[in-house]
């Protein structure tokens, strides 16, 4: 029932993902809406679990959280290219201020990593939402549409 489960909402997530960036031309753009929308997947993981309308996973919470760590240490390099798209949610200040939008983005990759370490079961999920989700929202107000 589980693979069932992680396979609708996989699916959902592709179909999803594709749909949201349909018309997308620019390369460099179409790889950073893939890597924040695989970033947003992982939270959703962990959101379920919060929820509980998915069972608690402690091997899966952990992968979730290292892998949002894993796509943050990358996204300086993802926006290293000012590259820019009519569907880029993306505001040009990033490359004005890109120090501190990729100490923001450090600083996720940090916390994702205490995170990961830390978590034991879920009582620990409502720290690990607020402060990955905190992060996200720290750079979202500021350097996305």
């Amino acid at each position: 029932m589980r693979s069932f489960v992680v396979s609708v909402v996989s699916i959902s997530l592709v179909a999803s993902a594709v749909f949201a960036h349909s018309g997308v031309k620019n390369e460099d753009v179409m790889k950073r809406m893939k890597q924040m929308s695989e970033m947003a997947s992982n939270m959703k993981v962990l959101g379920a679990m919060m929820k509980q309308q998915q069972p608690f996973d402690l091997p899966l919470a952990k992968a979730a959280i290292s892998k949002i760590g894993e796509l943050s240490a990358e996204t300086g390099k993802s926006f290293a290219t000012k590259a820019e798209d009519p569907k880029s949610e993306a505001k040009p200040i990033i490359w004005d201020e890109f120090d501190e939008f990729t100490k923001l983005a450090d600083a996720l990759t940090k916390d994702a990593l205490q995170l990961q370490s830390s978590l034991k079961g879920p009582e620990d999920l409502r720290n690990v939402m607020a402060t990955l989700g905190g992060a996200c929202k720290q750079c979202h107000s500021k350097y996305r549409e």
